[in-house]
């Protein structure tokens, strides 16, 4: 079954109980949540920071994270793929350099739909 939970109008840990697996791209405030809607058995998989372990223990559930190295190649294989309009990133704002206060700011914000460009 798919659930859509709109997160600026609604704590997803009120709608959703006993699932296999969360995938946390935010890790800010979410892991304690997160691991409190989990059945026993499953797995919290994180994109940002490790998860803390004594609290995955207490919960009975496994906890990963999942991180990604710098690979120039396919950095400069993706720009061809951009430059050759076959991609098209979704950009939220772009901001100069002076306003990259303004820019970490909205970035917290989680209102976020695209990325967010600093120019130099």
């Amino acid at each position: 079954m798919t659930k859509r939970i709109d997160y600026t109008k609604m704590r997803f840990e009120d709608h959703v109980r006993d699932v296999d697996v969360v995938l946390d791209p935010l890790s800010v405030d979410s892991e304690r949540r997160s691991l409190g809607v989990l059945k026993k058995g499953g797995i919290l998989v994180t994109l940002t920071e490790e998860p803390r372990q004594d609290l995955v223990r207490e919960s009975g559930v496994r906890a990963t994270m999942i991180g990604v190295r710098p690979d120039g190649g396919r950095l400069a294989d993706i720009g061809k793929i951009i430059d050759g309009g076959k991609l098209r990133p979704l950009v939220q704002a772009v901001l100069p350099l002076e306003q990259a206060k303004k820019a970490l700011e909205l970035s917290r914000s989680r209102h976020v739909a695209g990325k967010i460009v600093l120019t130099i």
